[in-house]
Protein backbone atom coordinates (compact mmCIF):
# COMPACT_ATOMS: atom_id res chain seq x y z
CA UNK A 1 0.00 0.00 0.00
CA UNK A 2 1.36 3.47 -1.11
CA UNK A 3 -0.32 6.47 -0.01
CA UNK A 4 2.05 9.26 0.85
CA UNK A 5 1.61 10.20 4.83
CA UNK A 6 1.32 14.02 5.80
CA UNK A 7 1.77 13.98 9.46
CA UNK A 8 -0.94 16.89 10.01
CA UNK A 9 -3.65 15.31 7.72
CA UNK A 10 -5.93 12.50 9.14
CA UNK A 11 -7.24 11.49 5.74
CA UNK A 12 -4.13 9.50 4.46
CA UNK A 13 -4.20 7.47 7.66
CA UNK A 14 -7.84 6.68 7.42
CA UNK A 15 -7.15 5.33 3.67
CA UNK A 16 -3.87 3.33 5.00
CA UNK A 17 -6.21 1.73 7.67
CA UNK A 18 -8.97 0.93 5.18
CA UNK A 19 -6.74 -0.44 2.80
CA UNK A 20 -5.32 -2.69 5.40
CA UNK A 21 -8.63 -3.49 7.20
CA UNK A 22 -9.77 -4.50 3.73
CA UNK A 23 -6.82 -6.89 3.58
CA UNK A 24 -7.82 -8.32 7.40
CA UNK A 25 -4.10 -7.16 8.07
CA UNK A 26 -6.47 -5.80 11.31
CA UNK A 27 -3.17 -4.55 13.93
CA UNK A 28 -2.06 -2.29 10.78
CA UNK A 29 -5.82 -0.97 10.33
CA UNK A 30 -6.06 -0.18 13.67
CA UNK A 31 -2.39 1.80 13.88
CA UNK A 32 -3.78 4.09 11.31
CA UNK A 33 -7.23 4.69 12.91
CA UNK A 34 -5.48 5.72 15.91
CA UNK A 35 -3.16 7.64 14.48
CA UNK A 36 -5.90 9.46 12.72
CA UNK A 37 -7.50 10.48 15.39
CA UNK A 38 -4.65 11.55 17.35
CA UNK A 39 -4.08 14.20 14.04
CA UNK A 40 -7.41 14.76 14.19
CA UNK A 41 -10.12 13.72 17.19
CA UNK A 42 -12.85 14.84 15.31
CA UNK A 43 -12.96 13.37 11.92
CA UNK A 44 -16.09 12.15 11.13
CA UNK A 45 -15.22 9.45 8.57
CA UNK A 46 -12.15 8.11 10.70
CA UNK A 47 -14.86 7.26 13.55
CA UNK A 48 -17.41 5.81 10.49
CA UNK A 49 -14.75 3.58 9.30
CA UNK A 50 -12.79 2.52 12.59
CA UNK A 51 -16.35 1.55 13.99
CA UNK A 52 -16.60 -0.82 10.80
CA UNK A 53 -13.32 -2.59 12.25
CA UNK A 54 -14.21 -2.46 15.76
CA UNK A 55 -17.58 -4.54 14.97
CA UNK A 56 -15.71 -6.48 12.47
CA UNK A 57 -13.49 -8.21 15.39
CA UNK A 58 -16.28 -8.05 17.80
CA UNK A 59 -15.61 -5.49 19.60
CA UNK A 60 -19.37 -4.35 19.63
CA UNK A 61 -18.90 -1.85 22.87
CA UNK A 62 -16.27 -0.01 21.16
CA UNK A 63 -17.98 0.18 17.90
CA UNK A 64 -20.80 1.88 19.39
CA UNK A 65 -18.58 4.51 20.94
CA UNK A 66 -17.49 5.51 18.23
CA UNK A 67 -20.24 5.39 15.75
CA UNK A 68 -21.85 7.55 18.27
CA UNK A 69 -19.11 10.02 18.37
CA UNK A 70 -19.57 10.02 14.53
CA UNK A 71 -22.88 10.71 14.72
CA UNK A 72 -22.28 13.51 17.42
CA UNK A 73 -19.89 15.01 14.80
CA UNK A 74 -22.26 14.66 11.93
CA UNK A 75 -26.18 14.32 13.36
CA UNK A 76 -27.98 15.03 10.21
CA UNK A 77 -26.11 12.15 8.12
CA UNK A 78 -28.34 9.37 7.48
CA UNK A 79 -25.29 7.61 7.20
CA UNK A 80 -24.05 7.88 10.46
CA UNK A 81 -27.43 7.39 11.63
CA UNK A 82 -28.25 4.05 10.17
CA UNK A 83 -24.42 2.94 11.25
CA UNK A 84 -25.30 3.78 14.93
CA UNK A 85 -28.78 2.15 14.69
CA UNK A 86 -26.94 -1.03 13.42
CA UNK A 87 -24.26 -1.00 16.19
CA UNK A 88 -27.31 -0.79 18.71
CA UNK A 89 -28.68 -3.58 16.96
CA UNK A 90 -25.21 -5.86 17.33
CA UNK A 91 -25.01 -4.89 20.80
CA UNK A 92 -28.63 -6.52 21.53
CA UNK A 93 -30.07 -2.85 22.16
CA UNK A 94 -32.99 -3.36 19.25
CA UNK A 95 -35.62 -0.93 21.16
CA UNK A 96 -32.66 1.63 21.25
CA UNK A 97 -32.06 1.25 17.68
CA UNK A 98 -35.69 2.16 16.26
CA UNK A 99 -35.28 5.85 16.70
CA UNK A 100 -31.97 6.28 15.07
CA UNK A 101 -32.99 4.31 11.96
CA UNK A 102 -36.19 6.21 12.02
CA UNK A 103 -33.93 9.55 11.70
CA UNK A 104 -32.25 7.98 8.78
CA UNK A 105 -34.95 7.36 7.14
CA UNK A 106 -36.23 10.80 7.83
CA UNK A 107 -32.22 12.19 6.42
CA UNK A 108 -32.47 10.52 3.72
CA UNK A 109 -35.55 8.52 2.80
CA UNK A 110 -33.93 7.33 -0.62
CA UNK A 111 -31.71 5.03 1.24
CA UNK A 112 -32.29 1.64 0.79
CA UNK A 113 -29.77 0.74 3.46
CA UNK A 114 -32.10 2.23 6.34
CA UNK A 115 -34.94 0.15 5.55
CA UNK A 116 -32.75 -2.87 5.70
CA UNK A 117 -31.50 -2.11 8.90
CA UNK A 118 -35.28 -1.21 10.21
CA UNK A 119 -36.27 -4.50 8.45
CA UNK A 120 -33.62 -6.31 10.45
CA UNK A 121 -34.28 -4.96 13.65
CA UNK A 122 -37.96 -6.03 13.59
CA UNK A 123 -37.61 -9.52 12.40
CA UNK A 124 -35.22 -9.81 15.69
CA UNK A 125 -37.71 -8.96 17.88
CA UNK A 126 -40.56 -11.08 16.10
CA UNK A 127 -42.30 -8.44 14.52
CA UNK A 128 -42.98 -10.39 11.08
CA UNK A 129 -45.11 -8.88 8.95
CA UNK A 130 -43.51 -5.07 10.04
CA UNK A 131 -39.94 -6.75 9.02
CA UNK A 132 -42.05 -7.83 5.54
CA UNK A 133 -43.71 -4.83 4.82
CA UNK A 134 -40.61 -2.51 5.16
CA UNK A 135 -38.58 -5.60 2.96
CA UNK A 136 -40.89 -5.48 0.54
CA UNK A 137 -42.49 -2.11 0.36
CA UNK A 138 -39.74 0.13 1.15
CA UNK A 139 -36.11 -1.97 0.98
CA UNK A 140 -36.55 -3.93 -2.27
CA UNK A 141 -38.15 -0.79 -4.62
CA UNK A 142 -35.14 1.25 -3.69
CA UNK A 143 -32.84 -1.05 -4.33
CA UNK A 144 -33.08 0.11 -8.30
CA UNK A 145 -33.73 -3.41 -9.89
CA UNK A 146 -35.62 -4.03 -13.17
CA UNK A 147 -38.82 -5.01 -12.94
CA UNK A 148 -38.20 -8.28 -13.65
CA UNK A 149 -35.80 -8.49 -11.11
CA UNK A 150 -37.94 -6.87 -8.77
CA UNK A 151 -40.69 -9.14 -9.14
CA UNK A 152 -38.28 -12.21 -8.52
CA UNK A 153 -37.29 -10.66 -5.60
CA UNK A 154 -40.52 -9.87 -4.36
CA UNK A 155 -41.86 -13.47 -4.73
CA UNK A 156 -38.98 -14.64 -2.80
CA UNK A 157 -39.45 -12.11 -0.06
CA UNK A 158 -43.26 -13.26 0.25
CA UNK A 159 -42.12 -16.98 0.66
CA UNK A 160 -39.20 -16.20 2.91
CA UNK A 161 -41.88 -14.76 5.14
CA UNK A 162 -44.79 -16.81 5.04
CA UNK A 163 -41.99 -19.87 6.32
CA UNK A 164 -41.02 -17.48 8.78
CA UNK A 165 -43.95 -16.80 10.44
CA UNK A 166 -45.68 -20.22 9.81
CA UNK A 167 -41.98 -21.56 11.47
CA UNK A 168 -41.75 -24.38 8.29
CA UNK A 169 -38.35 -25.35 7.90
CA UNK A 170 -39.47 -27.56 4.96
CA UNK A 171 -41.01 -24.14 2.92
CA UNK A 172 -38.30 -22.24 3.81
CA UNK A 173 -36.11 -25.34 2.51
CA UNK A 174 -37.54 -24.87 -0.65
CA UNK A 175 -38.30 -20.81 -1.32
CA UNK A 176 -35.14 -19.54 0.34
CA UNK A 177 -31.70 -20.69 -1.21
CA UNK A 178 -30.71 -17.26 -2.18
CA UNK A 179 -31.24 -15.96 1.54
CA UNK A 180 -29.61 -18.63 3.80
CA UNK A 181 -30.02 -16.87 6.64
CA UNK A 182 -28.82 -18.28 10.05
CA UNK A 183 -31.30 -16.35 11.82
CA UNK A 184 -33.98 -17.56 9.72
CA UNK A 185 -32.51 -21.42 10.63
CA UNK A 186 -33.08 -20.39 13.87
CA UNK A 187 -37.09 -19.09 13.51
CA UNK A 188 -38.19 -22.08 11.57
CA UNK A 189 -35.95 -24.61 14.02
CA UNK A 190 -32.97 -26.00 12.51
CA UNK A 191 -30.26 -25.11 13.97
CA UNK A 192 -28.03 -27.56 12.01
CA UNK A 193 -28.71 -25.30 9.06
CA UNK A 194 -27.96 -22.10 11.02
CA UNK A 195 -24.30 -23.36 11.92
CA UNK A 196 -23.87 -24.30 8.30
CA UNK A 197 -25.31 -21.12 6.79
CA UNK A 198 -22.85 -19.39 8.57
CA UNK A 199 -19.69 -21.40 7.16
CA UNK A 200 -21.28 -20.89 4.01
CA UNK A 201 -21.89 -17.54 3.83
CA UNK A 202 -18.77 -16.92 5.13
CA UNK A 203 -17.01 -19.15 2.36
CA UNK A 204 -19.23 -17.50 -0.19
CA UNK A 205 -18.44 -13.96 1.12
CA UNK A 206 -16.50 -10.96 -1.33
CA UNK A 207 -13.05 -11.70 -0.37
CA UNK A 208 -11.45 -9.52 2.74
CA UNK A 209 -14.73 -7.93 3.46
CA UNK A 210 -14.85 -6.97 6.69
CA UNK A 211 -18.67 -6.74 6.98
CA UNK A 212 -18.48 -10.85 6.20
CA UNK A 213 -17.52 -10.89 10.36
CA UNK A 214 -20.22 -9.27 11.60
CA UNK A 215 -22.78 -12.41 11.26
CA UNK A 216 -20.74 -14.12 13.47
CA UNK A 217 -21.47 -11.58 16.63
CA UNK A 218 -25.50 -10.63 15.51
CA UNK A 219 -27.77 -11.16 18.62
CA UNK A 220 -29.54 -13.44 16.44
CA UNK A 221 -27.17 -16.07 17.17
CA UNK A 222 -26.99 -15.91 21.02
CA UNK A 223 -29.09 -18.26 21.63
CA UNK A 224 -26.51 -20.91 20.25
CA UNK A 225 -23.26 -19.45 21.03
CA UNK A 226 -22.47 -22.64 23.83
CA UNK A 227 -23.37 -25.17 20.78
CA UNK A 228 -20.05 -26.90 20.68
CA UNK A 229 -20.87 -27.34 16.67
CA UNK A 230 -21.34 -23.56 16.57
CA UNK A 231 -18.41 -22.72 18.37
CA UNK A 232 -16.05 -25.20 16.34
CA UNK A 233 -17.15 -22.73 12.82
CA UNK A 234 -16.74 -19.77 15.21
CA UNK A 235 -13.30 -20.79 15.86
CA UNK A 236 -12.27 -21.75 11.72
CA UNK A 237 -13.63 -18.72 10.70
CA UNK A 238 -11.74 -16.70 13.09
CA UNK A 239 -8.62 -18.58 13.06
CA UNK A 240 -9.01 -17.71 9.04
CA UNK A 241 -9.49 -14.16 9.60
CA UNK A 242 -6.46 -13.82 11.57
CA UNK A 243 -8.75 -13.39 14.52
CA UNK A 244 -7.82 -16.29 16.49
CA UNK A 245 -8.70 -15.46 20.17
CA UNK A 246 -11.61 -13.22 19.45
CA UNK A 247 -14.32 -12.41 22.03
CA UNK A 248 -17.41 -11.04 21.67
CA UNK A 249 -17.85 -7.58 23.77
CA UNK A 250 -20.98 -5.74 23.96
CA UNK A 251 -22.24 -2.62 26.12
CA UNK A 252 -23.26 -3.73 29.36
CA UNK A 253 -27.01 -3.49 29.73
CA UNK A 254 -26.69 -0.57 32.65
CA UNK A 255 -25.17 2.00 29.66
Amino acid sequence: VRIALDPRVAGADVALGNAYRDRWEWDRAEGHYVRALEIDPDDVEVHQQYAELLAGTGRMDEALRSIRRAVALDPTSAIRLNGLGWALHLNARHAEAFPQVELAILRGPELAMTYHSMSVAKLALGDVSEAERLWREEYVPRLGLDETARVGWDRAASARYEALRNRDASAYAQCCASFNEPADWLTVGDTARAIQAISDRYDQRPKYNVSALFLLWQPELDGIREDPRFQEVLFEVLDDAGLSGAVLRRIPPEW
